[in-house]
């Protein structure tokens, strides 16, 4: 009973720790970049909310913007339903 579920629960595992691996790997890969950052600015924290606000507002208002065009169609597309 144990050997089937530790056939179930192994590709979870896998891929859980595949993911991990990944990000570890991207992250070192990117060392340059934010040792660039913390020595352009004066206080990393800061800069690091303001760029999260950022792109947190660009996809609020995409998400508004596709949202804003589900609920009103052009009136050409209606007329072609």
């Amino acid at each position: 009973m144990a050997v089937a579920s530790l056939g179930f629960f192994l590709p979870f595992v896998a891929n859980r720790v595949k993911a991990v691996v990944s990000a570890v790997n991207e992250r070192s890969l990117d060392l340059q970049l934010f040792a660039d950052v913390e020595e352009s600015v004066l206080d990393l924290y800061s800069a690091v909310r303001n760029g999260y606000q950022q792109r947190r507002r660009r996809s609020i208002e995409e998400a508004d913007a596709a949202r804003q065009v589900e609920w009103h169609p052009p009136s050409g597309a209606v007329a072609a339903r």
